[in-house]
């Protein structure tokens, strides 16, 4: 009866194995033969295989689109994406906290894709400021204020006070200014971009990777 077990464990563990085995001697005969093409294929016709596939898909390039008008119109020319680095982080924390909601609740979204933002002054900027910072917890706002202006908020102030608000910190401790700074870096992001060349942006097309659209800022040159 112990010798039967024993050859009954023995068959389970070593089928699997002689299984994977085939397959995958299978799998690189049917490549060698020209037949990658009907593998794919294959994958893509069942949910285990589509879930296969997205796990080596190349990542999204996150980005933003830059299109500058005048009193001229929109000069469709200057349409540039702007990759995430750390010049445009900024954009990108201040994008996570946007309320993109319309007069009718629904949000205003381009075309192009992403969100659709239209600014005639650096007033608009300064607003989006606001709205962007005052939307942000304690955390996310260390986070922003390091990676915007390199600021670190403490979690105690001068007083030994617990830090509740980063924006209350910056005020109390002689950082009003911050807002002007945040202000100039979005507005040098969108008028000085630091596009994606049209050259790469053709390549990662033909890569088949994403660009994931965020939003398309449209700024009036007349007003910045």
């Amino acid at each position: 009866m112990s010798s039967a077990k024993k050859q009954i464990a023995k068959t389970k563990t070593t089928a699997p194995s002689l299984q994977a085995l085939c397959n995958k001697t299978l799998w690189e005969e049917s490549i060698k033969a020209g037949q990658a093409d009907e593998l794919v294929a294959a994958l893509q016709a069942c949910p285990e295989g589509l879930t296969a596939l997205r796990k080596i898909a190349p990542k999204p390039i996150e980005c933003i689109i830059v299109n500058r008008a005048s009193s001229d119109g929109i000069n469709e020319g200057l349409c540039a994406y702007l990759r995430r680095n750390a010049h445009t982080e900024c954009l990108f924390l201040l994008l996570d906290q946007y309320d993109p909601a319309g007069e009718d609740g629904r949000p205003a979204l381009h075309h192009l894709g992403g969100y659709n933002i239209s600014w005639d002054s650096t007033d608009d900027v300064d607003d989006w400021v606001t709205n962007g910072t005052a939307a942000m917890d304690l955390g996310e706002a260390r986070d922003f204020f390091k990676k915007t202006l390199g600021i670190v908020i403490p979690k105690k102030d001068s007083e030994g006070d617990k830090v509740k608000s980063a924006i209350e910190y910056l005020e109390n401790e002689g950082g009003e200014e911050w807002h002007e700074l945040v202000v100039a870096k979005v507005v040098e992001c969108l008028k000085n971009p630091d596009v994606i060349d049209p050259e790469q942006v053709n390549e990662y097309n033909c890569a088949g990777i994403v660009m994931d659209t965020i939003a398309v800022f449209t700024i009036n040159e007349d007003g910045f």
